[in-house]
């Protein structure tokens, strides 16, 4: 009997098993969860589960342990294979990147730098797995689930701290020079930390000196470099405030649909369009995929992790099935909250929404650390767009948005608002010509909305006291690039 005929009768159990999940869910289902807002201190793991949902959690679970068994991918979760030297070094495509592959023992930070030709080992002595990653989950990972606000407070002393402990400094004198990328495949607790806003000094980042590429695993990396390579033109689309409550994730769908010329027909907008089923449908007819809504990350069970749509979720789970291979897919942008949030296990494994897309057949996917802030998003997301438009390759691109954002001042939020207050009168005049009740009218509305909103906010921060608004790291750190240069 061949794989597709053993896995399609789990993969509709699976199905059924999250509908139900689904319907369950959104009696439950808090209204501020995952927000892309740093005010939100909601989390999916605090949701009350009833013991429905948990007996189907626990069906589901054992369908998807049964469809793993049949798929190659995810085979390779069970049992890893492990890369050669040579492989490994193959995974370099420049003789200017450098691989940074950090492992922690019991006593000591070992991180192994792999050139296209040369190896060699950087040493953190008496930073072990007690000392220096259980020191990162009470500083770092613990601090954000339990006061955000706390997190935030300490996120630049607790960087720099890092940035100390793991030598970094020394680390660039002494094995990275003449390197220009990094790609990092970290270990444990790191895989939670933004490694572009290291400090190497009191006026420059890891992320100024290099461009930066994360990994989950060098065998991820190389299910990437292995896929064949994506026929021109692209196809692109988008998938805008699934849940109607997010009005920056609007204004980032008009920017990037106009900026990358999206159709109507590969544009899902709100409530009504983004849904499940319209969501697959999409990530199956597209070449780049643009997520921009809601999400969240379950550090107690990765698998739930979650895409919040307009009729339900996307989990990890989904995306780690056969039923979820997408072949055709370039680049994912997971303009989303926590898409690359994830707790390790024992193995070191680190399930994210993030990885998933990867696993699913994705060369490239750019993702979020944290409870990103709605307006820096959307505005990252255009500054990435428009380095991708002009040329840049993905992590040259995310190093100039991040940078972009960071140097934004009042004399540039005034420019933006003055460009965004007319874009809002456009869309008014032209919604006014329209009857009310129509559609037409409705979706002008609702572009005009989200133009009105973003003019506001931008208008707050010209007029405020702060002079670079979005240069704290929280605003541009948290976005990461994995894959393919």
């Amino acid at each position: 009997m061949c794989q597709s005929i053993r896995v399609k009768p789990l993969l509709e159990q699976f199905e059924a098993l999250q509908q139900q999940i689904d319907q369950e869910r959104n009696q439950h289902r808090a209204s501020s969860y995952g927000e892309r807002s740093p005010s939100s201190n909601s989390r999916a793991a605090s949701e009350a589960y009833s013991e429905e949902i948990a007996q189907l959690e626990s069906e589901k679970q054992t369908v998807w342990q049964a469809i793993r068994k049949h798929d190659p991918v995810l085979a390779g979760q069970i049992q890893v294979e492990a890369l050669t030297f040579e492989q490994i070094q193959n995974l370099i495509d420049q003789p200017t990147t450098a691989i940074l592959s950090i492992f922690t023992t019991s006593t000591d930070t070992y991180i192994f730098v792999v050139r296209h030709n040369q190896l060699t080992l950087h040493t953190c002595s008496e930073e072990g797995t007690e000392t220096f990653q259980n020191w990162i989950v009470e500083n770092w990972s613990k601090p954000y689930v339990e006061d955000t606000d706390q997190w935030e407070n300490q996120l630049s002393s607790v960087l720099a701290t890092l940035a100390q402990r793991l030598q970094i400094r020394e680390l660039i004198e002494q094995h990275l020079q003449g390197i220009e990328e990094l790609i990092i495949v970290p270990h444990l607790f790191l895989h939670q930390i933004p490694f572009a806003a290291l400090p190497i000094d009191e006026r420059e980042y890891l992320g100024d000196r290099f461009l930066i590429r994360h990994s989950p695993s060098c065998q991820i990396l190389q299910f990437c470099q292995n896929r064949p390579a994506t026929p021109e033109p692209l196809v692109y689309g988008i998938v805008e405030n699934a849940t109607d409550d997010l009005p920056c994730a609007g204004f980032e769908g008009v920017q990037v649909s106009e900026l990358l010329g999206i159709s109507d027909e590969h544009r899902l907008k709100g409530s009504k369009q983004a849904t499940v089923e319209n969501f697959r449908n999409l990530a199956k007819a597209v070449n780049v995929l643009h997520c921009s809504h809601h999400a969240g990350s379950r550090l107690d069970n990765p698998l739930h992790s979650e895409l919040l749509l307009a009729n339900g979720s996307i989990t990890l789970g989904q995306l780690l099935t056969p039923g979820w291979r997408l072949p055709q897919l370039s680049d994912v942008f997971l303009s989303c909250c926590e898409t690359h949030l994830g707790a390790p296990t024992v193995t070191d494994d680190i399930l994210t929404l993030a990885t998933g897309f990867l696993c699913a057949g994705s060369r490239s996917v750019i993702s979020t650390l944290w409870l990103v802030d709605d307006l820096a998003t959307a505005l990252f997301s255009i500054f990435y767009y428009e380095q991708r438009h002009q040329g840049c390759d993905r992590p040259m691109s995310l190093q100039n948005a991040q940078s972009q954002l960071r140097c934004l001042n009042r004399e540039h939020l005034n420019e933006l608002f003055n460009q965004t207050d007319t874009r809002r009168q456009q869309f008014r005049q032209n919604r006014d010509l329209h009857p009310v009740h129509s559609a037409t009218y409705q979706a002008l509305n609702g572009e005009y909305e989200s133009y009105a909103n973003v003019a506001i906010q931008l208008y707050k921060l010209k007029n405020s006291n702060k002079e670079f608004p979005f240069s704290p790291s929280f605003y541009w750190a948290g976005f990461i690039c994995q894959g393919l240069r």
